[in-house]
């Protein structure tokens, strides 16, 4: 039994790693006979890859300077929870915070 290990960096568009390591294994196939199968398992995998639709995230909005402020020195959120929100998050909790009888 012989192990491979196909590894893939950067940015890659759909199934487009797969096509390329596909390629390459093909043409190594050519030399060493016992890799073909390989290329038939990448080649699937790719096929399987390229199916697969993932929607982008739209960009959230930053917080504001004054919002952040509040929500840290005065609702005394932790400085990266705060980060960590979009602007509609920043402003549910800030409009929660001055709801509430203080």
């Amino acid at each position: 039994m012989e192990i491979c290990e196909v590894r893939a960096v950067g940015e890659r568009a759909d199934a487009e790693v797969y096509a390329e390591a596909t390629t390459r294994i093909r043409e190594a196939g050519a030399v060493r006979p016992e890799i073909v199968r390989l290329g038939q398992v990448i080649e699937r995998l790719g096929t399987m890859a390229d199916r697969i639709r993932v929607e982008e995230a739209s960009p959230r909005e930053p917080v504001p300077d004054w919002l952040a402020d509040r929500l840290i020195y005065t609702v005394g959120m932790a400085r990266e929870d705060v980060a960590a929100l979009g602007l509609q998050e920043a402003v549910d909790l800030w409009a929660e915070h001055r709801s509430k009888p203080h």
